[in-house]
Formats: C-alpha cells, structure tokens, sequence
C-alpha cells in the first residue's frame, strides 16, 4: 500500500524504488527509537514469507495490497515485500514489548503464544498513512493504528472460526471470561443458572474461589448470605460430578472458597474428595501425598475450617431428625475420612522437607534418567498454614506436630518474622511443649531468633509472639530443682523462657497497643489475664509494666460503639483478674455501661460482674496486706481497710439494681442461664448490697445451681460465697450445704 502510495505521487514509478526504501527506513527508525538502535540489537524472530502469507488466508486478505497493473510496480513489490512484512513485525514487537512481554531468543515461545494477529488491510491503508504522516511519525500513533485493528478484527470474527476444537476453545475462553468478569453473586448466579452444565471442572473451581470475595461485593439488599448459600450449593453439584476430572489444586481453591464463605459441603461432595485425595498416583501413593505443599496446605485449611464450621452447627442444633441424620453422616465423612486424609499428606510433606519419608510411602523421586526432580522443600506459607490448620481443628495429633516443630526450629533463623510467630502462636494454641514434649526446643529457637530485632518487628509479629509467650508459660508447670532441672527438663525450660520472653515483649508491644483492633486487645487482655494468674496465683505482679493501665484507658477512649458489649466485658474482667484496682477506671466503666446492663446476655452479664467482682477482691487482699503491714509498725491503725476497699470498687446501687433485673428476666427466658454463668453472677451479687427483691433473684440463682454439678472452684472461694449466702439471709438453702460439704 505504501508502494502504492508512491506509485501514485508526483515523482511516479521512477522513483519508487528509492522513495519506498526511505519511506520505510523512517518509519523503523521511528518506531524503534533512536536509543533502541544505539543499544545492542537482541536477537528477533521474523515472520518468514510463509508465514506471511498464511497469515494473509488466515484473515482473509490473500490479494496483494500493492498495484500489479505495471510491470515497475510488481519489480518494487519483489524489492520491498520482505521490508513490509519486518516493519510489521517491528510494529508488532514494539506493541509487545509495551505489553512487557519478552521477545528474546531464549523465550521466543512466550512472544509466539501471546502475539496478536493483526489484519493488515486493517493496518497498511491510505488513512492510516496519513494520519502516521500528520502525527510528525508519532510512535504512540502507530501503537493506536495497531490496537484499533485488533479490536476490529476481534469484533468481526466469523463464526467459521467457532467450528471444531477452536470452536470449543473459543467456547470456554468465553466461559471463563464471563466467570471471572463476574462483578457479584447475583451476576454469578445468572452464569450458573445459564451455563452451569457447559463450565468444566477448572471453571467450576474458579467459580467456588470467588464466592466468597462476591458475597462481599454483593449489595446488602439482595441477601449476600443466601444468595451465596443458593450459588454454592449448584456449584457443589456441579464439582460432585467432575471431581474426578479437577486437579489437586482447583480442588483445594474450591474448598477454601466454601470455606472462606462459610459453607459447609455435603456428604457426597466430600466422599468424592476423599476419594481423589487417596486416590493412588503413578508412584504409589496416595495424590494427596503427591500434591504441592500449597495445595496441601490450602486442603488442611479449608478442613480445618470445615471442622469448626461442623461444631458449631452441632452447638446449635440441627433442625430435623432427617436434617440431623445427614449431619451425623457429613460430620463422620468430615472427621473420620477427610481430616485424616489431608493431615497424612501433610505429616508425608513435612517428613519429606526434614529428609525423611512417611512410613508405607513410596520413595520420593531424585530426578536423573527416570523423571525431573522433585523439590521436597515446604514453602514458609506452606508451613505456616500447616500450623494454622491444625491449631483451628484443634488436634494434637504427635506426628505432625513434631515434624512441624523440628522443621521450623531447625530453620528458625531463616523463616521470615511473621512466619516464625506465627507457627509459635498455632504451637502454643494446640497445646504448646504437650505436643511434642519439648523435645525440639522450638520456643527456644524462636526466641533466639527473634529477640535481638525485637523492637523492630511489625505489631503482629510482637502481638502473636506474646500470645504464644502467655499461653505457653500459662500452661507449662515450672520445675521443681531451681533453674538445674529446669534447663534437664525440656518442657521446664520451654515455660522458663516463655517467662522470660513476657518482659521484654510487653515492653515492645506497649507503645504500639492502639494500632491493635478491639478483637485483638480482647484476646490480648485473656491471654495476659490468663497467664497471670497461671503463673504467679496473682501473689505478685508480673512483669506486664504499663500494658494493662494502658488496655484500660483504651477500653474507656473507645468504648461501648467500638468494643461491643462483649468485649469491654471480655477486657474488663481480664483488667480485673490481673489486680488493676484504679477506682477511676471502675467507677467510669459502670457509667459506661449501665444503659446496656438491662440487653446483656448471660455471658456478657457474668463476666461483667464478675469483672468488678475481682477488681474489688484484688484490693480488698492489697488493703489487708497493707493493713497487716501497718498494724505490725502501729498497733492503733483502721481495722477495716479491706471492706472499704471493696466498697470503693462495687459498681454502684444503680448497676446491681439492673443487673438483679436483667438476672432475674434472663432466668424466666427460654434461654436461661449457664450452670458456669449463674455461679459468678451468684458470688458477685451476694456480696455487694441487695436492691428490693434482690433475695427473690439471689434464691432463684441458687435453685439453678442445686441440680448440677457445681463448676470448679477453690475451697477459699466456695467456703466465701457460703458465708455471702448465709449474710444475705439464705443460710438454710440446699446450696449452702452443698458448698460447705465440697469444702
């Protein structure tokens, strides 16, 4: 066309010849750039004369686009047909290296698989030239020029094209256009609905691992949760018939999307798991076993998931005796069939990344003349997942824990910071040195790694280390020979540092408290509450520093909107437990919470009372020591220091009047109370001043207590609420004997 051009000017076919070289010399030298051609060429694929004019039947303009009506012009085109076609190929190479797709020699196949073929009836033509010329040979022109004849000829595509295996590529590559393109669940829903049977098992997958991101962009209006509940389920009926068909992976994606929504798959969609899980591999083994440690890892997850899923169905009770039937036989395919399946795949994982083999298993491959080799190295996501899954399903099973503490203590000093606290973490949560005795020093080998940059860790690094740090030296009983037997006995030592870990990591975790959330200064404050009083009986102070004045101020700044209900309960009672006796707090929390007294469940009820209930026996212990102290430098001092203190931090006649009407509606109420809820409410009321009717309450707390087993508790604390009980007039009660009796 360009001949063409030149043919047709003023200087005629003499000068076509020259005028044509030169024509195309600056248009390479154009697009191209002046600096690409001062920089070493790299080697390029041209497209060969053949494969030109395949592509010219391929889209249909097989006639030559320069003249042949003269014999000078047929003699240019001989000349100049091969510089045509490389500046095309120029043309098309400058589009791909602005896609940032690599054309060199060594990856040529990337450049072949993702080029583009253009129409050049769509590209070489008069206006395009001229509108090349006008722009003063813009490159960005150019790059227009050839993007606007890729969306023509995508838009005029023939449906002779559609036919045969091309027709059923087309077919699908639509198909998961439209699944990923899916901006919602209700477009989701109408994909399914319409092309539910033609989607194969990949897309199917890919449908079920956006669910849960869908439902979150689905508008509130329109039901997110059932809308994901109806889409979910057509989907498991689809992936129950192509099972087979998914690979390990699109299985696993599958799964953590069900998961992540918070659906839970049938019987016969998990039976169909199982079975491609162990399913036997060309080497033997299960494909399970066989999988990547992502897959396995994102396998054990969703289960995990599942399995917490399960339970808390089973709490609330499934409706039906046929609804019941299918959750006993879904629940025993999930516990006795899955679980078990997935988690030997990842004990055989973590075996293989220590060097070792799983007992049965076939021996990995090494690679040489019999196959590629296999890398049996566990990614640190891999391993981090592993320890998660198995800290939510709660399992102590020995063998993985094991392996799992020895691959991450043997490359504690590798693992990034977070990977490193948070396997720490789902250790401690699953039952800390119980699991594998201790024996492989992991809370040591992390500590060792972590501590010299400790106070330059991200906060959830410094949060997860100090749950892991009070959970473990909560749990673990401190040795009985001083600090020699400590250091024989491994579980002794891993509690011994888990003491020493405390100081160092509230220190860095105090200045950085308010970037934490409201769940995660609820949970901080149990776990420190908890391993205050596992420690020391709360005889002492631990070595806490400003952290619990500072969780104090926070549950004030933020409050009631924030928090919720149940976690100022949650931080109170915490606050309480671990002694902070500063009456301002106390007395600022009760006005603060009255007005939700009255619509607190039974739960958040009890561990609020029995929040101001500690506080005030926590000073009420410090008056008397003090008291003690002061009577023995001055026999003259107060003989009721304690009762003044436990005034001082009561919450209030207004609070406890609620409180005895909340406590008394709640028990009428067809939920009721807990046995564990009624007993603390019943040792906080009966020590502090009855409003009216408080008795009435008082005795009906009582009779719920008579007919079951009392909940655990010290002799000092059943013997002081007897003496409450017989304070306030119900000495005669079958519950006073009961207590005196267990005494």
């Amino acid at each position: 066309m360009l001949q063409s051009l030149l043919l047709e000017g003023p200087a005629g076919p003499r000068a076509a010849a020259g005028s044509i070289s030169g024509a195309i010399a600056l248009l390479q030298r154009a697009i191209l750039q002046q600096q690409a051609l001062q920089q070493p060429c790299r080697e390029l694929s041209y497209l060969s004369a053949a494969q030109l004019a395949s592509e010219d039947r391929a889209t249909g303009t097989g006639q030559s686009c320069c003249s042949t009506s003269s014999s000078a012009s047929v003699s240019a085109a001989a000349a100049t047909g091969p510089l045509l076609g490389g500046l095309k190929q120029q043309l098309l190479l400058l589009l791909q290296q602005r896609r940032g797709i690599s054309t060199s020699a060594t990856s040529s196949y990337k450049f072949q698989s993702n080029l583009t073929r253009y129409n050049k009836s769509k590209v070489l033509n008069r206006d395009n030239f001229q509108r090349w010329r006008e722009s003063g040979r813009d490159v960005r022109v150019a790059q227009d020029i050839l993007r606007e004849a890729g969306d023509s000829k995508s838009a005029g595509r023939s449906s002779s094209r559609r036919r045969g295996a091309q027709g059923s590529t087309d077919v699908l590559s639509e198909l998961r256009s439209m699944v990923l393109e899916c901006r919602d669940l209700q477009e989701m829903q109408v994909v399914v609905r319409e092309c539910g049977r033609d989607l194969d098992a990949f897309l199917v997958c890919t449908a079920l691992a956006r669910l849960h991101k869908l439902k979150q962009a689905t508008p509130a209006s329109a039901s997110p949760s059932a809308l994901a509940r109806r889409v979910g389920e057509s989907l498991m009926v689809l992936l129950q018939e192509q099972a087979q068909a998914a690979s390990m992976s699109s299985l696993a994606t599958a799964l953590n999307g069900l998961a992540e929504c918070g659906l839970l798959p049938g019987r016969a969609l998990m039976e169909a798991v199982v079975e491609r899980v162990q399913a036997r591999s060309p080497r033997g083994s299960p494909a399970g076993v066989e999988a990547d440690p992502r897959t396995v890892g994102m396998l054990l997850l969703a289960t995990s998931k599942f399995l917490t899923l399960q339970r808390k169905q089973q709490q609330q009770g499934v409706a039906g005796s046929r609804a019941a039937g299918e959750g006993a036989g879904q629940a025993g395919v999930l516990e006795e069939q899955l679980w078990p399946a997935v988690r030997a795949a990842a004990e055989a994982k973590l075996l293989r990344a220590l060097g070792e083999e799983p007992e049965g298993a076939a021996a990995a491959p090494v690679g040489g003349e019999g196959g590629p080799e296999v890398d049996d190295s566990m990614p640190q996501g891999s391993l981090r997942a592993f320890c998660k899954a198995l800290s939510l399903a709660h399992d102590a099973h020995s063998g993985v824990w094991t392996a799992a503490a020895r691959l991450a203590a043997r490359h504690a000093a590798e693992l990034q910071p977070e990977v490193a606290a948070s396997v720490l973490r789902s250790y401690a949560a699953a039952g800390g040195v119980a699991l594998d005795g201790g024996q492989e020093r992991l809370v040591d080998a992390v500590w060792t790694a972590l501590e010299p940059r400790l106070y330059d860790l991200d906060v959830t690094v410094i949060f997860d280390l100090s749950l892991a740090a009070v959970k473990i030296a909560a749990t673990t009983p401190a040795a009985a020979g001083g600090d020699a037997a400590a250091a024989a006995d491994p579980v002794a030592a891993a509690g011994a540092t888990a003491k020493l870990m405390l100081g160092p990591i509230c220190d860095a975790l105090t200045p950085r408290v308010p970037s934490l959330s409201c769940n995660d200064v609820a949970i901080l404050a149990t776990g420190l509450a908890e391993a205050y009083g596992g420690i020391s009986g709360g005889a002492q102070r631990q070595p806490y520093g400003a952290l619990p004045r500072l969780l104090a101020d926070m549950l004030l700044l933020r409050g009631l909107p924030q928090f919720g209900a149940r976690h100022v309960a949650s931080v109170a009672l915490a606050l309480g437990l671990m002694g902070h006796t500063d009456r301002s707090f106390w007395s600022r929390l009760a006005a603060a919470t009255l007005p939700e007294v009255s619509r607190m469940d039974g739960t958040t009820l009890s561990r609020l009372l029995g929040a101001f209930h500690n506080a005030a026996a926590a000073a009420s212990a410090a008056s008397q020591q003090a008291a003690a102290a002061s009577t023995a430098a001055a026999p003259a001092a107060s003989t009721s220091p304690a009762a003044a203190a436990a005034s001082a931090l009561s919450p209030g006649e207004d609070v406890i009047a609620v409180a005895h009407a909340r406590v008394m509606g709640l028990l009428q109420s067809p939920e009721g109370v807990g046995h564990r809820e009624a007993f603390h409410m019943l040792r906080a009321l009966a020590e502090w001043p009855l409003p009216a009717g408080g008795e009435a309450t008082l005795a009906r707390l009582a009779d719920s207590l008579v007919a079951a087993p009392l909940p655990s508790a010290s002799p000092a604390v059943q013997g002081r609420l007897a003496a409450a009980m017989r304070g306030v007039g119900l000495g005669e009660h079958p519950l006073v004997a009961q207590l005196e009796g267990g005494r």
